[in-house]
């Protein structure tokens, strides 16, 4: 548990003891952090890096995203982390201090996914939308600015996806019915569909997949 924040505003602390001087295990297929101090080994842990929007709330950490669903005929692109939360998401990510959240949802499609944004809409304008979200940087809820999107491109991997693809609305409610979205985009998905059932069946996502044994 971090007591407070770092006076710098830089620094790596365990999740666990809340301690400094945590390092990432070298030599692993999947991202882990070891405390040097309590030996805790863990996905995530508190990160500072002097950039990401961040405050304590009722003695808790919360950090600020943004993402986008983006649409395209019919279907709605997710992809598959490599990293902590090992689950299919939207492209999103942290708000930097200054700058603008569509700036940076435009930003994190890029990145993470090759589409350039097109045309987006604002969706829950007028709400705070604060959810729960554990990320690798060791804040459990985020304030989400989520929007609707179009892009252009072919979508591609990233060094932090495994599979990215193209899912109908079926397959996305079954990703959420079986627990395999992160929650916050889970969240996002029943407010805007609130009450439809899934369908039974794999999904089959439209897109690229990793090579094997990456």
């Amino acid at each position: 548990m971090l007591a407070a924040l770092p006076a710098s505003g830089v620094g790596v602390y365990c999740t666990t003891c809340g301690e400094p001087g945590v390092e990432r295990e070298e030599g692993r297929g999947d991202e882990r952090f070891r405390c040097r101090a309590c030996g805790a080994s863990a996905p995530r842990a508190f990160q500072f890096d002097g950039r990401a929007r961040y405050w304590m709330e009722s003695g808790e950490l919360l950090h600020e995203s943004a993402g986008a669903i983006v649409r395209r005929d019919g279907r709605t692109l997710l992809f598959l982390r490599s990293r902590f939360p090992l689950f299919w998401s939207i492209p999103a990510g942290h708000v930097e201090e200054g700058a603008d959240p569509e700036a940076e949802m435009r930003r994190e499609v890029f990145e993470e996914t090759g589409l350039v944004v097109t045309s987006a809409t604002r969706l829950f304008a007028g709400e705070r939308v604060v959810l729960d979200d554990p990320c690798r940087r060791g804040a459990d809820r985020h304030l989400w600015n989520v929007y609707e999107a179009e892009a252009t491109g072919t979508p591609r991997l990233s060094d932090e996806s495994r599979v990215v693809g193209w899912f109908d609305d079926g397959e996305v409610r079954e990703l959420s019915r079986e627990g395999r979205l992160i929650r916050p985009v889970a969240a996002i998905f029943a407010r805007l569909r609130p009450g439809r059932p899934g369908r039974r069946g794999g999904p089959t996502p439209r897109g690229t997949r990793a090579p094997r044994g990456r």
